[in-house]
């Protein structure tokens, strides 16, 4: 379980107040949907507020961290509120990649093997 989830968006936000992320992630419009988003002033990017939980998790994923670390993180803050810890915080970080807004780095032995000629 060595993976770490890097953050592949890098505008976001603690919302003012609060300890909450919001992501601000771009829309990827095609060229025609870009000039059409223009012409009608519409925004080019989706504001993706996160819970605690997930503002907790995003702010870990920062390629330091292994999935089972920032589990552990959020299970010693969060005690039996985010139980089971694991599986919650996989989940989430994989709903994180199917969304582009993580990728997943492999373990660092893996990622040096993957170096060599």
């Amino acid at each position: 379980m060595g993976l770490r989830p890097v953050r592949s968006v890098e505008s976001w936000v603690v919302a003012e107040g609060t300890d909450l992320v919001v992501i601000h992630q771009p829309k990827g419009l095609s060229r025609v949907e870009a000039r059409l988003a223009r012409a009608v002033k519409a925004q080019e990017h989706v504001n993706r507020p996160l819970d605690r939980y997930g503002s907790a998790i995003w702010q870990l994923c920062d390629g330091q961290h292994t999935i089972e670390e920032i589990a552990r993180a959020l299970e010693a803050r969060f005690h039996e509120q985010f139980e089971p810890a694991l599986p919650r915080t996989l989940r989430f970080v994989d709903l994180l990649a199917r969304r582009g807004l993580v990728r997943i780095a492999p373990p660092p032995s893996e990622a040096a093997a993957e170096r060599l000629p």
